[in-house]
């Protein structure tokens, strides 16, 4: 059945009186061609009907169709279908219609999250007009709009970035795959490079997410040699599933297992991880290969304030890659093979939201050390002003 057939051609093959003509294999490509127009066009009362003859129909291969679109369905519709087909007799139709009302679940929740970060950044501007008065509240909503102008083209730049050399490799394998007989050689040489442009587009995907969720605000006691050795696994692991070796780094962690920091543990874990992986990226002397180097991590207790550095003797930064990078927007902090311009904005962002504070000083040729400094004691609110002020910075802040 072609996709450019018409709805009604598609009904009439699924409706009851038509079905009995029609081989179940042809039933099941149509039911898929039919709920993919529903999902486009919307529905119509000759297509709600076909939905019935689907959702009845005597294979469940046909059934399972319904099962994994249910979702294109208004939502009304598509409860009473996840009922009927939640009670099906096979037990792959019902993991379908469960997969499907998880997928909802999730769905919504997303939702309710979005609506709840825009009121909550609603409440924060009434809260400055009225203890600021309203120009100021207009000029912080234009300084907000700005840097998410400025973060949004910021994320365009990678995904182009990405995308450009994507599509490359695919016009080059599209038209190897052309010849009778492809050029095996020319095969192996492109599909590696389509791979790996997939991977870092998901790996930029997984950060944009990463840097657009919330902090939660919950804060549990953790110990921070426990974060820092599951963050460095989680590096290797990702360095590991790419097949780079990382044998000539040495890696030296001096943190006291008694050292406890209130934290929501997996963004902290994040943080760490993406500066963890900065340190290592930077001792990079090509896509596959690194050079000799070390990447050494100490932590310490500073009055209030545990102080946690993680330094590289990699390839540093001048002073305009450094002023560019401390600005901490997402794109602007990449140059290496395997980043995506997201891991130190993360970084940034979750430290601060845990009311501390994060500093980068780096010398050309020389390497770069950042300093992270987290109050023993949770913020009593969740403006975290106060705290930023009063942490300790390095000695070492800028260039050295």
């Amino acid at each position: 059945m072609s996709p450019e057939a018409t709805l009604s051609d598609l009904c009439r093959i699924l409706r009851p009186e038509g079905a009995g003509a029609h081989p179940w294999r042809e039933r099941e490509q149509v039911a898929g061609l039919l709920l993919a127009r529903v999902e486009r066009e919307g529905l119509t009362a000759a297509s709600l009907a076909a939905i019935e003859a689907i959702a009845a129909d005597p294979k469940w291969e046909v059934r399972a169709v319904l099962a994994e679109h249910l979702l294109a369905l208004p939502e009304d519709h598509l409860a009473r279908f996840a009922g009927l087909l939640g009670e099906d007799d096979n037990q792959f139709v019902q993991a379908a219609v469960q997969r499907a009302l998880d997928r909802h679940r999730k769905g919504v929740q997303a939702q309710f999250r979005r609506r709840r970060g825009i009121l909550d950044v609603q409440d924060q501007y009434d809260l400055i007009a009225r203890q600021h008065g309203q120009a100021v509240a207009d000029r912080a909503r234009r300084m907000a709009e700005r840097l998410h102008d400025v973060t949004l083209g910021g994320a365009v730049h990678e995904l182009r970035g990405v995308l450009t050399p994507l599509l490359s490799t695919a016009e080059v394998l599209q038209a190897l795959i052309v010849n009778p007989v492809p050029d095996a050689k020319a095969l192996r040489r492109q599909v590696p490079r389509l791979v790996d442009r997939v991977h870092l587009m998901h790996d930029l995907l997984e950060d944009l997410r990463d840097f657009s969720q919330a902090t939660p605000r919950e804060r549990t006691p953790e110990l921070l040699a426990g974060l820092v050795a599951e963050a460095l696994k989680l590096v290797e692991d990702w360095f590991v599933a790419r097949h780079l070796d990382l044998s000539p780094i040495r890696f030296e962690i001096t943190v006291p297992d008694t050292i406890i920091v209130p934290v929501c543990r997996l963004p902290m874990l994040m943080a760490i991880r993406n500066l963890l992986k900065n340190a290592v990226e930077s001792l990079a002397i090509g896509p596959t290969t690194f050079r000799a180097g070390q990447v050494r991590v100490r932590a310490a207790v500073v009055e209030a304030w545990v102080v946690l550095e993680i330094a590289d003797t990699g390839a540093g930064l001048s002073v305009d890659e450094l002023a560019e990078i401390e600005e901490f927007v997402p794109g602007r902090c990449s140059r290496k093979a395997h980043g995506t311009g997201f891991g130190l904005p993360i970084a940034c962002r979750k430290v601060r939201d845990h009311g501390g504070n994060l500093a980068i000083a780096s010398a050309l040729d020389e390497g770069t050390t950042i300093t992270v400094t987290l109050p023993l004691s949770p913020p009593q609110d969740d403006s975290h002003a106060d705290c930023c002020a009063q942490a300790p910075r390095s000695e070492r802040a800028g260039r050295r």
